[in-house]
């Protein structure tokens, strides 16, 4: 209800915003010179720096682990469900334990500000990789509400690494083009896997989708991390 109510007014206030009046085509383009050709060379501009993402192995490396990354993630929007339907926790505990994990992420970045003035990123990766493999399990499938704070501590940890890393190292490659490795990404983005983990979930129960999600996705990531990311990189501290 109260998303119709805002819906409604911000209705209003379009209704009652003045736009420009749109500028007559013989205004636009008064000399008489056709506008396309702008357009034109804007579309091989991109399909030019979308070819060179796709020829630059570094790139096509660094966005598989993107979406690798992704998927592990996605399983984070139940996480709230899953607390309060099979870890028991109220509604106060869910909150307190969001809260937790965002300091504990912040906590990670900073220090991995630090780190990678003298550690590669890549084996950083790894052994936060070989760590979660671990910690997912033991964080599902130890009882107690404490076990989830306990374990949850160093897992959220390891996991807040991962993407301040490739994010960076992402948009060095491709020749200098951080923008066309930045759209595909955001397209990466936008595949539904939410709704395949809820789908998994119906079928075969919200632990074994969440839990099956994240292992196969850790495993995959590091694969990715160990055969195919550079053991030197270009990151040497994310404030540079």
């Amino acid at each position: 209800m109260l998303l119709g109510l805002a819906g409604i007014g911000y209705g209003a206030l379009l209704a009652g915003t003045r736009f420009p009046a749109a500028v007559p085509e013989a205004d636009a383009t008064p000399d008489g010179r056709d506008d396309a050709a702008p357009r034109l060379g804007l579309a091989r501009e991109l399909l030019a720096n979308l070819r060179a993402v796709a020829r630059d192995r570094a790139a096509r490396t660094w966005l598989l682990f993107l979406f690798v990354h992704e998927v592990v993630e996605a399983p984070i929007v139940f996480r709230a469900i899953w607390l309060s339907d099979e870890g028991g926790m109220s509604q106060v505990l869910v909150g307190v334990y969001v809260l937790f994990e965002t300091f504990v992420a912040l906590v990670a970045v900073l220090a991995l500000d630090r780190w990678l003035t003298s550690v590669p990123p890549r084996r950083l990766m790894l052994v936060a990789a070989l760590g979660l493999l671990v910690l997912y399990p033991a964080w599902y499938l130890l009882p107690g509400t404490w076990a989830r704070f306990v374990v949850g501590a160093p897992l959220g940890f390891l996991f807040a690494l991962f993407w301040p890393i490739a994010r960076s190292e992402s948009l060095t490659t491709a020749s200098g083009r951080p923008g066309a490795v930045t759209a595909v990404s955001a397209v990466l983005g936008l595949l539904p896997l939410a709704l395949v983990v809820a789908l998994l979930a119906e079928a075969v129960g919200l632990t074994a989708a969440l839990l099956g999600t994240q292992l196969l996705g850790m495993a995959a990531l590091t694969l990715v991390t160990w055969r195919w990311l550079p053991a030197r990189t270009a990151a040497h501290g994310l404030t540079d």
